[in-house]
């Protein structure tokens, strides 16, 4: 067979053989291609060497249980526990193998690296607050002693901490991500993910836009009305009153507003008299999983009420944010977690909105909803949006390049929508 065939046949073979030799084997390896000729070849060898064993000849190669190494361990191991397994007895499967989940995530992101894939701050510390709370749960750090039973006790024990089924489901996720990066590296023959995920009724996590007199109750508040600012360091500053107009009138999640420096707002390339917010990775940002670089033209209220001002400002100090608050925080997601909560619970006891449906996200369905109405397709929606555009994204099948993206058109949607609450807003002078 050729090599490639050879190579989606015979890795996990493979990658189990050499496992008790603490050899990783990962298809992202340079050395890949190359290790897996040779073990095609040592194949081949095997089998000359047999079928002439086999035909009376004698050969000096002593046979491989014959020979001493930690393989004859291992080999003796996995007959027991399919014997086990063949005659209903529990067996413990798990044995250490050096590993931790720490040094699993390390092999995550040397393979993002090599695939050529962001592994964002964000991602990371999710992760590695995923690790923190598995292991004080489990009391095992080793990937080879980790069994069905701790992750699903971990999962069990979220949820006795109330945490809502689609948080519980990410925060496994994590771990069986890596036990899965575990498998694809030899450390352990298979990983644990089929099962340990608890089902959402479709529906259930869905968000709803705002109605409209809802949105003009938001915004008649004191802080877009008066420009009384909370005192809590949660509200982030003036992100506090930032942060909604621009998700609302824009379409931008908070984690993507947050990243807005001064280099990234101003004149578009193409047409210098479309103000932009250029949503991209460049500098260290991060961007979520479904969203892509792109152009998003300003609202021209907020532009001339006081962003302009703010990014001057941030360029004459030479701050990476516009917002203080971010150089402040320790993390982006730890500020991206106090503001939603500070954000829900303004929404709660401030506008009285109860819907749980209903939070900071929602503005951003008010946008695609508001662009909708003026006559946006589908595809400009998704292109002001960063979502790509139905069936381009797909890995199999007949490809497409994306539509052009015409920043005119795009400026036109996102300034003719009539939200009635910007001519309430008291903008800061500050």
């Amino acid at each position: 067979m050729s090599l490639e065939a050879y190579g989606e046949e015979r890795t996990n073979f493979v990658q189990a053989a050499i496992r008790p030799l603490g050899v990783p084997l990962s298809r992202s390896s340079p050395y890949f291609e190359r290790f897996m000729a040779a073990c095609l070849k040592a194949e081949m060898q095997y089998l000359s060497v047999f079928f002439e064993r086999e035909g009376g000849r004698v050969e000096e190669h002593k046979h491989p249980d014959a020979i001493e190494g930690r393989w004859r361990v291992a080999a003796q191991k996995l007959f027991e526990e399919n014997t086990s397994r063949v005659v209903g007895i529990s067996a413990e499967t798990s044995k250490s193998v050096g590993r931790t989940l720490t040094q699993a995530l390390e092999q995550w992101k040397t393979e993002r690296r090599l695939a050529n894939k962001m592994a964002t701050r964000h991602g990371v510390g999710e992760k590695e607050k995923a690790i923190e709370e598995f292991e004080a749960h489990a009391k095992v750090r080793d990937v080879g002693e980790i069994t069905r039973a701790h992750i699903v006790g971990f999962r069990d024990n979220l949820a006795e901490q109330k945490y809502k089924s689609p948080t519980i489901n990410k925060k496994v996720g994590q771990i069986t991500t890596l036990l899965t990066t575990a498998q694809k590296a030899g450390w352990i023959d298979t990983a644990i993910s089929d099962g340990v995920y608890i089902e959402i009724p479709a529906g259930t996590n869905e968000r709803e836009p705002f109605e409209r007199s809802e949105l003009q109750t938001i915004f008649s508040q004191p802080v877009f009305s008066e420009n009384q600012f909370s005192e809590n360091a949660k509200a982030a500053g003036i992100l506090e009153f930032w942060l909604p107009l621009i998700s609302v009138v824009s379409g931008l999640i908070s984690s993507e507003i947050f990243q807005i420096g001064p280099d990234t707002i101003g004149p578009h390339p193409d047409h210098p008299e479309i103000i932009c917010f250029c949503v991209t990775n460049a500098g260290g940002r991060s961007l979520k999983a479904f969203a892509r670089k792109r152009y998003v033209p300003v609202r021209r209220e907020l532009w001339e009420n006081g962003l302009e001002a703010i990014a001057e400002k941030a360029r004459r100090e030479n701050r990476k944010s516009l917002w203080p608050a971010v150089a402040q925080a320790k993390s982006l997601s730890s500020l991206s977690n106090m503001y939603s909560a500070f954000w829900s619970e303004f929404l709660r006891k401030k506008a009285g909105i109860a819907d749980p449906a209903k939070a900071l996200y929602s503005l951003r369905h008010n946008f695609r909803d508001a662009i909708a109405e003026a006559g946006g397709a589908d595809f400009e929606r998704d292109q002001l949006m960063g979502r790509a555009e139905q069936g381009t994204g797909r890995k199999y099948g007949t490809k497409r390049k994306p539509r052009v993206v015409n920043v005119v058109r795009l400026n036109q949607l996102v300034q003719q929508p009539k939200w009635d609450f910007l001519s309430s807003v008291r903008w800061p002078t500050a």
